[in-house]
């Protein structure tokens, strides 16, 4: 379905940049807070302590959601085409992320765990098929839409460097 409000595209598309600046700079902090972790290693909630993991997680979880926003609203806008692939592509992409948002939710009463009790197992079972998805599957929709940019004269054959250079309409 593609919809001509583009004043609500726009603004999950900023959801969408938002949520992915959010887990981008949480990653970062996250590698820098191993350095000083006085949490074992093999707890699930590594490297946070136990009272700061909860709202870390539900920030990671609003990340998530945001994403989920950007990614409805994208295939909302019809930019990815209207083919099987890039609908299965982006809804498989909503599906991972989806999960994604249901691991964090997931590993708040598992923080205390160590990693080699089946809760986190399991949990950590959930990021792998929700990262797969959510990683994997907009490959799919990002082929259709470069195809698709390329009928509508946006982007012209790769340049040196390999990638796409986008024309002004």
């Amino acid at each position: 379905m593609v919809t001509s409000n583009t004043q609500a595209i726009r603004r999950a598309g900023i959801a969408f940049i938002v949520g992915a600046g959010i887990t981008a700079l949480g990653g970062a902090v996250s590698q820098v807070a191993q350095t000083s972790a006085a949490v074992s290693d093999q707890t699930w909630s590594y490297p946070w302590s136990s009272d700061a993991f909860v709202p870390i997680t539900l920030l990671w979880a609003s990340a998530h959601a945001l994403i989920i926003v950007g990614l409805l609203a994208f295939r909302r806008s019809g930019l990815a085409g209207a083919t099987r692939t890039a609908g299965v592509g982006l809804a498989l992409a909503v599906l991972g992320t989806v999960l994604l948002l249901a691991g964090e939710v997931a590993s708040v009463p598992i923080r205390d765990h160590n990693l080699e009790d089946t809760g986190p197992a399991i949990v950590g079972g959930l990021f792998g098929l929700a990262t797969l998805l959510s990683a994997g599957s907009p490959r799919l929709a990002r082929v259709q839409t470069t195809n698709l940019c390329r009928r509508r004269t946006l982007y012209r054959e790769p340049g040196p460097t390999g990638t796409p250079i986008r024309l002004v309409p």
